[in-house]
């Protein structure tokens, strides 16, 4: 246990900003105690620009921040995380029991000695404060904060992105949703579920909310569905024009609400699934969602909730089930997917595209009556063990070179921190900034330009930069 970093506290020393890998590594029953006050990352404290963080095959598991904020991890400064194939599982912002004065029977915020705390308590897996952090393949499930954001408290800018992920039945007990950004954050969900999440509060939305006008959020081949808010029942997502803006691409939302009209919904025509604007429901419309009328075939949301939980055989990762035929396994767009080197559910096997040209939208695929059978995993590692890399290559790759839906998909190879990317015209006219922001892992981001032709993304770091060409149709 420790003040800040009940395992890890990593910041830059008098050899610069470290780059740290962990491979294979089970990170439990770690605490941040907080010394009296305010504690910060149960497991893992990062601070300062530039550091780099991996954890790949990883387990974080039952770890907690007495004292508040991150119960596994508090990622302060503009440094960049990738997390791969990891779970993240009953990490806890906060620390709760019985009512040492026996005034009420309920639980109270505690003290790390047993007194009555009076602290906010955010984020039950991380408190996050500006650079990047991408989670893929993983499953983020059943982590708790006593009040603020059972999963994440955001505050500043930055980017967090979920692919092929997981996140279910984490809970903020006393306040706020699960997902709570602010400032400047930019959230971008590509082919994941985030499901049977709880939060607190009247007025605020279960699923995911903003704190500011500045907040980003990007929906693409996923699914948001059985959240619930506490006393305001079924909200899978609060949207409201103070957004500084929503993208729904090919994905299902259960129940929103507030302003749809916020929102920017577009999907693949080709597909023959139901319309988005016809896929989910303003919370004032009804008070009981159907989930069932989301479907084409009455089969629900396609999420097999009746089995649970499956875990893989070896390594254990926790995933779903999904129904055969529903519209998750139709809803998704190979432009989105295949595309973009995303045409594989979280355990690497290919999704196949169907007939009617449609793929599914969901970090696992239907048909699957036993537990998956990774057995081998060990052998994408070299040892349990922390590595430091020691370089990073300054270009980074364009996914798809053929922009026909809006969004360029960008792998960032060995490439971390402040990137920029500019689109010029042909004869050197620059005519957007696609992003400017920390990079870490594979981003997808979206394009204004719709006019058809050939383009060149040059992509700006500190240590250079350089040009790729590109089709938008």
């Amino acid at each position: 246990s420790a003040y800040r970093g009940g395992a890890f506290f990593i910041t830059p020393g008098d050899l610069g900003a470290p780059s740290v890998t962990f491979r294979g590594c089970e990170a439990t029953n770690n605490v941040a105690t907080g010394n009296g006050s305010e504690s910060r990352g149960g497991y893992l404290f990062v601070d300062g620009a530039d550091v780099r963080i991996n954890h790949e095959y990883c387990k974080i598991k039952n770890n907690q921040s007495i004292g508040g904020r991150g119960g596994a991890l508090c990622l302060f400064g503009d440094n960049t995380r990738y997390f791969y194939y990891c779970e993240i599982s009953n990490n806890k912002g906060g620390h709760w029991g019985p009512d040492p004065d026996g005034i009420t029977t309920d639980d109270v915020a505690l003290n790390a000695d047993g007194t009555k705390g009076d602290g906010e308590y955010e984020g039950g897996v991380a408190f996050i404060t500006g650079g990047a952090t991408t989670f893929e393949s993983c499953a983020l499930i059943s982590n708790q904060s006593w009040s603020h954001a059972g999963l994440i408290r955001h505050l500043n800018g930055g980017d967090v992105t979920f692919i092929n992920c997981t996140l279910a039945k984490n809970q903020s007990l006393h306040n706020k949703p699960v997902l709570w950004p602010g400032g400047q954050a930019n959230y971008t969900f590509v082919n994941s579920l985030f499901v049977e999440n709880l939060g607190q509060n009247v007025g605020n939305g279960a699923g995911f909310d903003f704190d500011g006008s500045g907040v980003r959020l990007n929906i693409f081949n996923s699914v948001f569905t059985r959240n619930v808010a506490g006393g305001d029942g079924a909200v899978d997502l609060s949207s409201g024009g103070n957004y500084a803006g929503v993208t729904v691409k090919n994905s299902m939302i259960g129940l929103i609400k507030g302003d749809p009209a916020a929102m920017t919904v577009s999907d693949n025509d080709a597909i023959p699934t139901k319309s988005n604007t016809a896929m989910y429901k303003v919370a004032s419309e009804e008070s009981q969602l159907d989930y069932a009328t989301l479907e084409n075939d009455g089969l629900g949301c396609g999420v097999n909730f009746r089995e649970g939980f499956k875990f893989s055989k070896s390594f254990g990762i926790p995933y779903y089930l999904l129904e055969t035929g529903s519209t998750v396994t139709k809803l998704g767009d190979p432009a989105l997917l295949e595309d973009y080197e995303l045409n594989t559910d979280l355990f690497g096997r290919v999704h196949s595209i169907a007939a009617d040209g449609s793929i599914p939208a969901a970090p696992t695929v239907a048909a699957i009556d036993e537990e998956y059978d990774d057995t081998g995993w060990e052998d994408n590692i070299i040892i349990s063990s922390i590595a430091f890399p020691k370089s990073q290559d300054v270009r980074a790759k364009l996914i798809n070179t053929l922009v026909d839906n809006g969004i360029i998909g960008v792998d960032f190879g060995s490439l971390r921190g402040l990137a920029k990317a500019e689109l010029y015209s042909v004869t050197g006219q620059k005519v957007e900034t696609v992003f400017d922001c920390y990079v870490v892992g594979k981003g997808y981001y979206n394009v204004q330009t719709s006019t058809p032709g050939i383009y060149l993304l040059k992509v700006s770091t500190k240590n250079g930069s350089f040009a790729q060409r590109l089709i938008i149709k």
